[in-house]
């Protein structure tokens, strides 16, 4: 009878260990990829960090001259700006856009039901 009963014990110590191996097994390659994904984010946010003083003066200037033009004339307009930082040796996107700089896609869609201009500057 004890024999029995330390023979169940083990058995269920035995499950439990296997259940756990499984686990720890998809939590390693969980993170793994989860790795993989950081790694990624992160050389992203250093190009981001790279160019942040470029992109904020173009996206300020945006805001405080940019109202009163027309969509293409503002997109000359930036054009011309990053041409220039570039130029100067200052860091800044190649393909800036005020909406990649300034918001995110909930913010934009505001801007669009709020009625204001949908182009990218």
């Amino acid at each position: 009878n004890e024999s029995q009963t330390e023979e169940h014990l083990l058995m269920n110590s035995m499950q439990t260990t296997k259940k756990r191996l499984d686990r720890a097994g998809k939590l390693t390659a969980s993170l793994a990829d989860e790795e993989a994904r950081w790694e990624d984010t992160a050389k992203l946010l250093e190009t981001q960090i790279d160019r942040l003083v470029g992109d904020i003066f173009v996206g300020v200037a945006c805001i405080g001259y940019l109202g009163p033009f027309t969509g293409p004339y503002r997109q000359e307009l930036v054009t011309h700006w990053v041409e220039g930082l570039e130029e100067l040796g200052v860091p800044v996107s190649e393909k800036y856009t005020l909406q990649s700089t300034m918001s995110n896609p909930v913010e934009i869609r505001e801007w669009s039901i709020w009625g204001l201009p949908t182009d990218s500057v």
